[in-house]
């Protein structure tokens, strides 16, 4: 597995390997809620992970890289093994107490982008 920070491209890109990364140590990028859907992950799959472009980022003072949005879509190219080219945003904050995946975990719940999407 790489990762390449692009500040002046304004992207963060991970690639290569299969990993399972919901309640492990993996460390690379930093998850910035506390679960994801399976469900919603396997749809990504299923749909050969169409739509990347919901992933952002933020680089703290510190180096380390916060998955801001698209944690489920991120959660799935890791499973399958699928390059995540993450869009780098200039301002953020580490939300919760994530040093790694391993505090992440399933849950049965309705993602936020879903919930906007039955108002509309």
């Amino acid at each position: 597995m790489s990762i390449e920070i692009k500040r002046d491209e304004g992207y963060v890109e991970i690639s290569g390997g299969t990993e399972e990364i919901v309640g492990t140590d993996y460390a690379e990028i930093l998850p910035t809620q506390p679960s994801v859907n399976l469900a919603v992950v396997k749809g990504k799959l299923a749909s050969a992970l169409s739509g990347q472009d919901g992933m952002t980022c933020w680089i703290s003072g510190m180096g380390r890289v916060y998955l801001l949005d698209g944690h489920h879509t991120f959660v799935a190219c890791r499973m399958a093994g699928t390059t995540a080219r993450i869009k780098l945003k200039k301002f953020g904050f580490p939300a919760g107490d994530h040093s790694s995946w391993k505090t992440v975990s399933w849950a049965d719940f309705v993602p936020a982008k879903e919930k906007l999407k039955q108002k509309v």
